[in-house]
C-alpha cells in the first residue's frame, strides 16, 4: 500500500467519525512558482528543508519513531469503530500521519502562515496572495521576491533549526550556563559558515522537548513570518527595489533597477548548496523597522491576553529571533565579514522591539525576553571580541521609533523616553 493510499484510508475513517485532521500539505496556487525557483537551481524541496532525514538521525531515534508509529496505529484501529473515543482517534491519527508524511520545514511554515492569515482576516487585515517557503538564501533574515509573477517569502535553510537550538541552549543555561553558551556559539559558527545546522536530536539526543521550548520556538518563528507579512500588508513591496542578494560570506551584491523578478544573477560563485545570487526585493530601512513593530504587535495580539504565560512567550519570540541575529552579526563582524542583506543591524532592531514592549505595557510580561537578553549578553561578551548589547537609550533610534509608531498609529504619548529623548 502506498503512502497516499494509506493516508486516504485514515482520512476517510476520520470523516466517518466526524473528526477533522490537520493538513500536512503545502497546497497553494503559488506553490508551482516556488518549486520552479528550486528547479532553476537544481534543488528539490527535500534537499533544502528536511527536518527528519535518516542520514542525519541516530538509530535510537529511528527506533523510537517506528515504535511511535506502531503505538499510534494500534490506538487508531482500537478507536476506529463507532464507539471509539474521537479525541483519542484524532490524536492517534494525527501522530500516524505526522510520521507517515515525514513533514519538512515547509509544512511547518505553511501551517504557521496559514493560521496567521486566517486570524488576520478575522480582524479585517487583508493580505496579498503569497507563498512562504524554505530556500538557501544565505541570509538569516527572511526575504521577499517575485518569481513567475508570484510573491514569494523565502526563509533560509537552517533558520528555524537554529532558533530551535537557540531555545534549547537558553533553557539549558538555567542549569549549565557555560556549556550552553559554548554549544550555542559552536552551532552559530557552523551556521555562519554553511547556513545549515545539525539536527536538534543530534545535539541534544532523543529527549522530549518541554512545552515551553516548543512555545518559545514557535513564537520566534511566528515573528519571522509575521515580519514578512507586515511588508505585504503595509504595501512595502510596491516601492521596493530589486537587489541581488549574495551569500554573506561573499559580500553584498550590487543594486539593480526595477522590481525583482526572481531571475538568478549571472555572477558570483554558488554557495554550499549550489545556489547562485538571487534577486530579492529590498525595502527601505524604515520599512524594516516598521515591519518589526507590526509583527511584534500581531504576535502579542495572538496570545491570550488573560494568560500571563502565553503573553510572556509572545513577548519573547521577537526578542529571541533578533537576539540570535545580533549574535550572528557580531560573530561575522569579528571574523571580518559584513552582512548586507537589506536589513538594519539586529542591535538597532532589538532596541526598538524592547522599547515597543514597554510602550505596549508589557514590562511585566517581558520577563522571559529579559532572561534571553541576559543569556545573549553573557555568551556574546565571553566568546565574541568587541561584542556590545543594544544601548539603553539612543536619540537616533528613538527618532526612528517615533516615526514608526506614528506610521502605525500606536499611542506612545505617555512614553517620555521616546517623546522627550530624541
Amino acid at each position: 500500500m502506498s503512502k497516499n493510499d494509506f493516508e486516504t484510508i485514515v482520512r476517510e475513517l476520520a470523516a466517518e467519525k466526524g473528526v477533522e485532521l490537520p493538513d500536512f500539505t503545502c497546497d497553494s496556487p503559488l506553490r508551482p512558482a516556488y518549486l520552479d525557483l528550486l528547479a532553476l537551481n537544481g534543488l528539490t524541496e527535500d534537499a533544502v528543508c528536511g527536518i527528519l532525514l535518516d542520514s542525519r538521525t541516530s538509530g535510537e531515534i529511528l527506533h523510537a519513531n517506528a515504535k511511535a508509529q506502531a503505538v499510534a496505529l494500534q490506538a487508531l484501529l482500537a478507536n476506529a469503530g463507532g464507539d471509539g473515543d474521537p479525541t483519542l482517534f484524532r490524536a492517534a491519527a494525527t501522530m500516524l500521519l505526522l510520521h507517515t508524511n515525514r513533514p519538512n520545514a515547509n509544512v511547518l511554515v505553511h501551517q504557521i502562515g496559514r493560521k496567521m492569515i486566517r486570524e488576520l482576516a478575522e480582524v479585517s487585515v487583508a493580505m496579498p496572495e503569497h507563498y512562504v517557503g524554505v530556500f538557501p538564501i544565505g541570509s538569516f533574515n527572511a526575504q521577499c521576491m517575485i518569481h513567475c509573477d508570484a510573491n514569494l517569502i523565502l526563509l533560509d535553510t537552517g533558520c528555524f533549526s537554529m532558533l530551535e537550538i537557540a531555545v534549547s541552549t537558553f533553557l539549558e543555561s538555567q542549569q549549565q550556563s557555560r556549556r550552553a553558551g559554548e554549544l550555542l556559539m559552536r552551532v552559530l559558527d557552523e551556521y555562519s559558515q554553511h547556513h545549515v545546522v545539525a539536527n536538534h536530536e543530534t545535539i541534544f539526543g532523543a529527549r522530549r522537548e518541554s512545552g515551553l521550548s516548543i512555545a518559545l520556538t514557535t513564537s520566534a518563528e511566528e515573528f519571522v513570518i509575521a515580519h514578512e507579512l507586515g511588508h505585504l500588508a503595509l504595501g512595502h513591496l510596491d516601492l521596493a527595489d530589486r537587489y541581488v542578494l549574495r551569500d554573506f560570506r561573499r559580500g553584498p551584491g550590487p543594486p539593480r533597477p526595477g522590481r525583482a523578478k526572481g531571475v538568478l544573477s549571472s555572477g558570483g560563485a554558488p554557495n554550499d548548496l549550489g545556489v547562485h545570487d538571487i534577486a530579492v526585493l529590498r525595502k527601505s530601512l524604515f520599512d524594516e523597522f516598521t515591519a518589526d513593530a507590526w509583527a511584534t504587535v500581531r504576535v502579542i495580539e495572538r496570545a491570550n491576553t488573560h494568560d500571563d504565560e502565553a503573553c510572556a512567550v509572545a513577548c519573547a519570540g521577537p526578542v529571541l529571533f533578533l537576539a540570535v541575529a545580533h549574535l550572528l552579526e557580531a560573530l561575522l563582524t569579528a571574523k571580518g565579514q559584513k552582512i548586507s542583506d537589506g536589513h538594519p543591524p539586529a542591535s538597532d532592531r532589538l532596541y526598538n522591539v524592547n522599547c515597543l514592549l514597554e510602550i505596549l505595557g508589557h514590562h511585566e510580561n517581558a520577563y522571559v525576553a529579559r532572561r534571553i537578553l541576559e543569556f545573549v549578553e553573557e555568551v556574546g561578551e565571553r566568546y565574541i571580541p568587541g561584542f556590545e548589547m543594544p544601548p539603553i537609550l539612543s536619540r537616533d533610534l528613538n527618532q526612528t521609533l517615533h516615526d514608526v509608531l506614528t506610521t502605525l498609529e500606536i499611542d506612545f504619548s505617555k512614553s517620555d523616553f521616546v517623546t522627550e529623548f530624541r
